[in-house]
């Protein structure tokens, strides 16, 4: 920890408090789980559209992606 507020100070100033770092290292927390979130909303969104697409093709009628999904062996074509 003392490392990484030295480095703090190195990069953003001498002037820098502890509690500068900790605002700091929060906001770098915050933003990181969002760019996660985001991510992992941008891959369901892609598998869900992935799935419908496949139901079209297959032409299985159902109302929802979970009915198609009710095996997984269902989603193992979807790999190739």
């Amino acid at each position: 920890m003392d490392r990484e507020f030295k480095e703090f100070k190195r990069r953003y100033g001498e002037d820098k408090s502890v509690l500068d770092w900790i605002a700091y290292e929060e906001e770098e927390k915050r933003k990181k789980e969002t760019k996660i979130q985001l991510r992992i909303d941008n891959l369901s969104s892609r598998f869900e559209k992935e799935l419908n697409s496949k139901m079209i093709d297959d032409k299985y009628p159902c109302d929802n992606v979970l009915d198609y999904c009710d095996n997984l062996e269902d989603l193992e074509d979807l790999d190739g």
